[in-house]
């Protein structure tokens, strides 16, 4: 029956009240998850902000512009815009979800596999950190992988619906520009 059919196993006689905790349930759950992708876009547009203003973007000077309570402007503008462009894009919420998954999950890929680099340049890293960091690669992996799977049921489908993600990171990769490190001068 769901998170909102709890109430029908309750102990209390009143229809009305048991309707009310339904409905409160139900109001809880989309209030989480509508909480967590407020968290989502607002964290993404602060990193995007920092990365701009660090100088890690083409065209940091844009990105950078604040509105008068100094809250990144553009960078809103463009993660609410990515935002509606993906989900007017990608009609189908299972498949929005598995691409959502597939996102975060290559994150920590990426966080893995930088751990894993540290780890190995150590002189005498723990098991027990080595284990963790190839566990945590080894599950994000797997879940990415299992989500892709899900995108559907032929390698076309799933490449198709993949495709939006895909050129979400082309456009990230083509707007990095690293950073230039000068070795400090001797006098």
């Amino acid at each position: 029956l769901g998170a909102t059919g709890v109430p029908a196993f309750l102990p209390i006689n009143s229809i009305v009240v048991k309707g009310a905790i339904a409905v409160l349930i139900g109001m809880a759950i989309k209030l989480s998850y509508a909480s967590s992708v407020n968290g989502m876009i607002t964290g993404n547009i602060e990193t995007f902000y920092g990365l701009a203003k660090d100088g890690l973007l083409r065209c940091a000077d844009f990105f950078t512009i604040t509105n008068r309570n100094g809250r990144p402007l553009t960078s809103g503008i463009l993660q609410f815009a990515v935002v509606f462009v993906l989900g007017t894009l990608v009609s189908n919420p299972t498949v929005l979800a598995n691409l959502t998954n597939i996102a975060v999950l290559l994150v920590f890929l990426l966080l893995t596999v930088a751990l894993i680099a540290v780890l190995n340049k150590q002189s005498n890293p723990s098991l027990t950190d080595k284990l963790i960091a190839y566990l945590g690669f080894a599950m994000s992996a797997g879940l990415a992988g299992y989500s892709f799977m899900l995108l559907g049921s032929t390698m076309s489908q799933r490449l198709g619906s993949v495709a939006p993600l895909i050129v979400c990171v082309i456009l990230s990769l083509a707007m990095y520009q690293p950073a230039t490190f000068q070795a400090p001068r001797s006098y």
